[in-house]
């Protein structure tokens, strides 16, 4: 079962973006249908603050397949003024500047 198995989930992700380089419909739908989620996120928070606003990214997905997420993600948040930035630290130095904060 894949139920919340973090590794299988992300081998099914670089498989998925591997699908999705040789122009799979099917993978490449995985990612505009994910794009339209996170769009829903980013527009929900973009409510609470100003414009500009910059947005960040991280995770497996988007080391395999970026380019097949961010395009169709620019497409479903074009209303908005958003920038997409590349993370500029690991998720674990995230997770430690969190903790120091507490």
């Amino acid at each position: 079962s894949l139920h919340n198995d973090r590794t299988a989930i992300a081998a099914l992700a670089k498989i998925n973006g591997l699908a999705a380089q040789q122009n799979d419909d099917f993978a490449l739908k995985i990612y505009e249908d994910a794009a339209y989620e996170i769009s829903c996120l980013i527009k929900t928070l973009a409510k609470d603050f100003h414009s500009p606003l910059q947005v960040s990214y991280i995770g497996g997905v988007f080391d395999h397949a970026k380019e097949y997420l961010l395009t169709p993600l620019e497409k479903e948040i074009h209303s908005l003024q958003c920038q997409f930035i590349s993370p500029i630290h690991s998720p674990e130095y995230g997770a430690y500047m969190l903790r120091k904060k507490q």
